[in-house]
């Protein structure tokens, strides 16, 4: 009998020490970053600019809301709106 229960608590130690080891392996990977994971901080500065000097949000979500105004699904309002939409995405793209 006393052997068993030694058995039982050898397995949970193992297995408790098991699950530690592999509770930590993601935090081991992250520690070394190789030199092609840096961060671009000019990209990163280029992005912040363009968001914010030449952003057309409000514009978007104003004509959105005061033009199509409530969008139930599958309502005239958003077939015209997703229309708008897929027209603006393409003018820009061009």
């Amino acid at each position: 009998m006393l052997a068993t229960v030694i058995a039982r608590a050898r397995r949970g130690v193992l297995a408790a020490a098991g699950l530690m080891v592999v509770a930590a392996l993601p935090l081991t990977a992250q520690t070394a970053a190789p030199a092609a994971d840096r961060v671009d901080l000019n990209a990163l500065y280029k992005i912040k600019e363009e968001g914010f000097q030449h952003s057309q949000v409000m514009q978007i979500e104003s004509y959105l809301t005061d033009v199509y105004g409530p969008r139930l699904t599958n309502s005239p309002n958003i077939k015209a709106a997703a229309q708008w939409t897929v027209q603006q995405l393409l003018a820009v793209k061009a």
